[in-house]
């Protein structure tokens, strides 16, 4: 039966065959129904990528049902769970049981399978993103064989990412050597096959001791690549139009574990809501920016909250997901040029006739090895802006890519980017290989889309 799928942005849709698998036996079958009848087919998790890498004419699975936490093995300290395994859910039952993952932050709705494809980071330049922390997948190829990866470096029991740092293993090894495949196919976009099962390294529960203050962004801009080493955590978040911004840093601490109370609870989830400013500042001619009043209202209020101070575990990390109708544009660039880039932004946001004020949200992560990572090879900063669909953000977004290109920006996959795989290419020094290990996996396109053909060209390109 043929239904409607949209986003939860609501700015994507297709009518698709529409699937939700509860087994990999299931998955399987469905692959190879997919292959034999020249169907395409994507699958889809929590449904918050605004871009159109989920988008399908054919089949598209839901993991809503598959998403189940299969195994933890405190020995090894790895945990195994469904491609739709959700974050927070997966979060706090590895707190229930005094683990945590390394990366901190991310939305508590995203699956695992989704971050890690995309190569989405917590933050902090001491750990990478969800995709280091694999150890091993289980991977459907589009015949429907199950490739079982895994890390080199393994992960013995003493804890940590076991994948972070490995080795590629170059042009020489099998493109379907589990090494290999594992190295390339973690960062994946959906183009190299259906996730399974993941299994990822966690370490021993800790919390963080956090801090949340007001900051001029060019105090900032001095002291920033200072900030984001000295701390396990780092945020910042400010308006396209404001000199001021919201940083919170956070250091780990083995503290005993504290209830909080429900009025800080209460507290933080305001603070929350008016640091990423949700809902942003709309004029009534939803084609022109309107005056920041309702922005400098809301930093006015935050302001007089702060400074707070919290010990956070990491479910309370978790970053608020888009509210629906909200859409989102972001990069990664080398961390030493993130301030720069901000601060570029602000000076183009500034200098329209009807300024723009949109929230924008600031992290950081270590490198990561994944050969399409965002991170890949070197510390990054993130950026990230948020815009209700209903306004004129094209104009905006245009400007932020031009500058993200000028800094050697990476875009954050899921976001809504413009690049083309004739830009990408030169970001990214194992694109090749990457291309090598997807005309293996996927030789007849049965997992490919616009999305696909846009950003990433032919396998052989």
């Amino acid at each position: 039966m043929s239904v409607i799928w949209r986003n939860r942005a609501g700015n994507q849709r297709a009518l698709v065959e529409l699937r939700h698998p509860t087994t990999e036996p299931e998955l399987r079958d469905i692959v190879g129904e997919a292959a034999s009848h020249g169907r395409p087919l994507k699958a889809v998790g929590a449904g918050l990528a605004c871009s159109d890498m989920a988008l399908t004419h054919g089949i598209l699975l839901s993991l809503e049902d598959y998403g189940r936490v299969v195994s933890l093995d405190a020995e090894r300290m790895e945990v195994t769970v469904q491609a739709g395994a959700r974050l927070g859910e997966v979060t706090r039952h590895l707190a229930g049981r005094g683990f945590a993952f390394e990366s901190t932050g991310g939305s508590a709705a995203q699956t695992i399978a989704g971050a890690v494809a995309t190569g989405f980071s917590g933050t902090g330049t001491r750990s990478a993103g969800l995709s280091a922390a694999v150890t091993g997948m289980r991977l459907i190829d589009a015949e429907g064989v199950v490739h079982e990866t895994h890390s080199p470096l393994r992960s013995n029991g003493a804890g940590g990412s076991g994948a972070r740092g490995a080795p590629h293993r170059g042009e020489d090894t099998a493109p379907d050597s589990p090494e290999r495949l594992h190295d390339v196919a973690r960062v994946g976009l959906g183009a190299l096959g259906l996730i399974s099962t993941l299994t990822l390294a966690v370490v021993p529960a800790f919390k963080l001791h956090t801090r949340t203050e007001v900051r001029d962004i060019g105090e900032l801009l001095e002291g920033f690549e200072h900030l984001a080493s000295a701390n396990d955590h780092l945020e910042i978040w400010c308006s396209t139009g404001s000199e001021t911004a919201f940083a919170r840093v956070g250091r780990r601490t083995h503290e005993p574990a504290t209830a909080r109370p429900r009025s800080t609870v209460l507290r933080e989830r305001l603070l929350s809501d008016l640091l990423t400013n949700r809902g942003g500042t709309r004029s009534r001619n939803a084609n022109r920016w309107g005056p920041p009043r309702l922005s400098e209202r809301r930093s006015s209020l935050a302001v007089r909250m702060l400074p707070t101070e919290s010990d956070d575990a990491s479910p309370d990390l978790l970053r608020p997901e888009p509210s629906n109708g909200e859409v989102e544009l972001g990069y990664a660039v080398p961390l030493g040029e993130t301030m720069d880039a901000l601060l570029a932004i602000q000076q183009w946001a500034r200098q329209r006739d009807d300024p723009v004020h949109l929230p924008v949200a600031v992290w950081v992560s270590d490198g990561d090895d994944s050969p399409l990572s965002p991170s890949y090879g070197r510390k990054s900063g993130h950026i990230r802006i948020r815009a209700s669909r209903g306004w004129a953000y094209e104009e905006l977004f245009g400007a932020v890519e031009s500058i993200m290109a000028e800094h050697d920006g990476r875009p954050h996959w899921e976001t809504l980017h413009r690049r083309t795989s004739d830009e990408l290419r030169g970001l990214y020094p194992r694109w090749a290989e990457f291309q090598a290990v997807r005309g293996h996996m996927d030789p007849t396109g049965v997992f490919a889309n616009a999305y696909t053909e846009r950003c990433l060209g032919s396998p052989a390109s």
